[in-house]
């Protein structure tokens, strides 16, 4: 029996979460459940790139992942992952 893929929403929309949009949604074990930075336009943009919905806040973005990839400056992480735990 397969193990459905795991649910990971990428948070942030600059240069590192496009590497990192690229290698999520190319893995046969993830699902991109969404994409949300704090700029709508870029996180549009990234999602349709990588053919993944749009988060419209954080919630819900935490709300439709099993986990979340960080892809912000590091003194905007420790918060991000505070909620998502």
């Amino acid at each position: 029996m397969t193990a459905p893929p795991l649910a990971i929403g990428l948070v942030g929309a600059g240069p590192w979460a496009q590497v990192h949009a690229r290698h999520l949604a190319a893995h046969p074990g993830i699902r991109v459940s969404g994409v949300w930075a704090r700029r709508p336009e870029a996180a549009a943009s990234l999602a349709a790139a990588i053919a993944a919905p749009v988060a419209s806040s954080y919630d819900e973005l935490l709300d439709a992942s099993a986990a979340v990839d960080l892809c912000v400056p590091p003194g905007v992480q420790p918060a991000l992952a505070l909620r998502a735990a």
